[in-house]
This record gives structure tokens, C-alpha cells and sequence, in this order.
């Protein structure tokens, strides 16, 4: 006891310390559960948002109908739209080597710059920090689809990619491919 009391200075400077250890404890662990929360929010895009539905399940598809979004830049007149694989690589051409565009190739054009940007932003949270890259896993795997996509051919995908300076697409495949392996 008469131990105690005369340390009780370092005692309470043990204790603060301790104090600070589990605070600092607490604060990690929320960071990580907010992480995973916000990764979470990003994957259910997948499905909630239209545009990025249609664009990464044609990956997954040779042909298949889609229900148009009711929200679109483009007049499509059906309430279905019929996704074609060799109409997809056709409108996936840079403008300056194609002059002219149907409605099929814009409806194409809107659902994959947006979900170009999609991808995208992903790849600069995940350059944040603010996940890791096994959070985001069915992002990945629905990126990775691009460099198969059903017979397209990648290099006319990495083609559109590079002319419109999607690189952090491409950076997001590779990243996604390299944890994979």
C-alpha cells in the first residue's frame, strides 16, 4: 500500500495512458466500420443505379433485354431495350473516328460514361484509403468483365478509355486483376 501511494502519479499516468490506448481503439475500429459502410454504399450501386445495372450486368451478357431507365438523355421509344454486344462496340468508338451516332450508340455512350465515372470514383476512394480492395470485391469482378466482355474485343474498350482519359479505370482493372491473382 505504501507503494500505492507513492506512486500515484504514475499510476494515473498509466492509466491515461490506457485511457488514450482504447479511446485511440475505439476511433480506429469506427474509422474501419465507417469504410466498409461507405464500400457497401458503392457495391449496392451495382443495382440500384440503373445505368450502372445495365452497363455492368451486358458485361455479363450476349443478349439480353433491358428495361429502359425512365430517366435518360436519349429518346428510346420501348420500354425495352434489346443489348447487342457488336452495337456495344460500335458506339464504344472515340467520336473522332466515327461521325455518326444513333440512338442506340448515345443510349450506349450515357449508360457507359456513367458508368466510366462510376468506376472511376471508386478507384480514387480506394486510392484514399477510405476502403480496401476486398470490400469492394463484386466492383471488381463486374470491372475485370471489361476486359472480357463477351467477345468485344479489350483493346477497342482500353481504346475508348484512353481517348477519354478514363485511366483510373484502367488503373481500377489492374488493381482488381493483380488482387485477384
Amino acid at each position: 500500500m505504501a507503494w500505492l501511494k507513492s506512486n500515484k502519479e504514475l499510476l494515473g499516468l498509466f492509466v491515461a495512458i490506457g485511457g488514450f490506448l482504447f479511446g485511440l481503439y475505439q476511433y480506429y475500429s469506427a474509422q474501419v466500420w465507417k469504410g466498409t459502410e461507405f464500400a457497401a454504399k458503392q457495391v449496392e450501386l451495382l443495382s440500384s443505379d440503373p445505368k450502372i445495372s445495365i452497363a455492368s450486368r451486358a458485361l455479363e451478357w450476349n443478349n439480353r433485354k433491358f428495361r429502359v431507365p425512365e430517366k435518360m438523355d436519349v429518346e428510346i421509344k420501348e420500354e425495352f431495350f434489346q443489348h447487342d454486344p457488336e452495337k456495344l462496340a460500335s458506339a464504344l468508338i472515340p467520336h473522332s473516328e466515327k461521325k455518326e451516332f444513333e440512338n442506340t450508340d448515345i443510349f450506349y455512350l450515357d449508360v457507359y460514361d456513367h458508368y466510366f465515372n462510376y468506376l472511376e470514383r471508386v478507384n480514387h476512394y480506394l486510392s484514399q484509403g477510405m476502403f480496401s480492395i476486398d470490400d469492394i470485391e463484386p466492383i471488381c469482378y463486374r470491372a475485370t468483365l471489361l476486359t472480357e466482355a463477351n467477345n468485344l474485343e479489350y483493346s477497342k474498350i482500353k481504346a475508348y478509355l484512353d481517348f477519354y482519359n478514363f485511366t483510373d479505370v484502367i488503373e481500377l482493372i489492374e488493381r482488381c486483376q493483380e488482387a485477384s491473382s
